[in-house]
């Protein structure tokens, strides 16, 4: 069963992604006990880190030299209610530079956050309010390349459901069994100009070509993105005509937290 909603607003999205250099690496104030910190560098949801008590926690995210970046983006479980805040240091000592100061977070598992672009090697996520059940699974930093609009806009919230209804011989319903529920998105960009292809390029690369998960914000000015991937099989060819670029659709998915 499938459930779409239309979204008539204009919406400028984009895609943010992980681009971690070798020696990139975490450590964590606390670990609970078969958990490590360097796994929220993996773009999956496999593994993760959690820390060892619900007072508050920090991990530290050493991106092994000074780069520019002007976002945070969380892939984990449990996030409701958790207030965090960012910070930054080039010598990895002093983090007298908080990007983020206490933002609450609402979102149950994915959530995004974007201050003033700042140049550091190290950045630092406190956490304070999680329950023992919090977790992250990935985060990552980067700077933000706005896509173009969407040509038709997006669904924010499509509802795919696999499973099956359980009907007796009689023909009575006797209730069903849930495989996965998941959010399809069918993303439509139509054509852009050669420069605005550059960013799809670039996605391309760090995500498509590496069969990696990534983010997808739907509307740079809300709070919302989702943590996903694009089929493996999916073909990216941006067909040029005119000076201009055709993005074929894009169908990504995400889970249903």
């Amino acid at each position: 069963m499938t459930i779409f909603i239309s979204e008539n607003l204009p919406q400028q999205p984009a895609f943010l992604f992980a681009s971690y250099g070798p020696t990139a690496s975490a450590s964590a104030s606390s670990s609970a006990s078969g958990y490590l910190a360097a796994d929220v560098l993996q773009a999956d949801e496999n593994n993760g880190w959690k820390p060892a008590t619900t007072a508050q926690a920090q991990i530290t995210i050493d991106l092994g030299s000074i780069v520019l970046n002007d976002h945070v983006a969380l892939a984990g479980n449990n996030f409701a209610g958790v207030s965090i805040f960012v910070s930054g240091s080039s010598d990895g000592v002093n983090f007298s530079n908080t990007l983020i100061p206490t933002t609450l977070i609402s979102a149950k598992g994915e959530a995004w956050f974007k201050y003033a672009p700042a140049s550091f090697r190290y950045l630092r996520i406190a956490m304070v309010g999680h329950s023992s059940a919090f977790q992250i699974k990935h985060v990552l930093f980067g700077l933000l390349v706005p896509l173009p609009f969407l040509e038709d806009g997006a669904c924010l919230n499509p509802i795919q459901s696999e499973g099956q209804h359980l009907i007796s011989y009689a023909g009575l319903y006797l209730g069903s069994v849930t495989q996965r529920v998941t959010r399809p998105f069918s993303l439509s960009f139509g054509q852009v100009t050669a420069v605005e292809e550059a960013a799809f390029s670039a996605w391309m690369a760090a995500c498509v070509q590496t069969a990696q998960a990534f983010f997808f914000v739907p509307d740079l000015a809300e709070p919302l993105c989702y943590f996903g991937y694009v089929d493996k099989k999916w073909k990216y060819e941006a067909t040029m005509k005119t000076g201009m670029a055709t993005i074929p659709k894009i169908p990504f998915t995400a889970r249903v937290l």
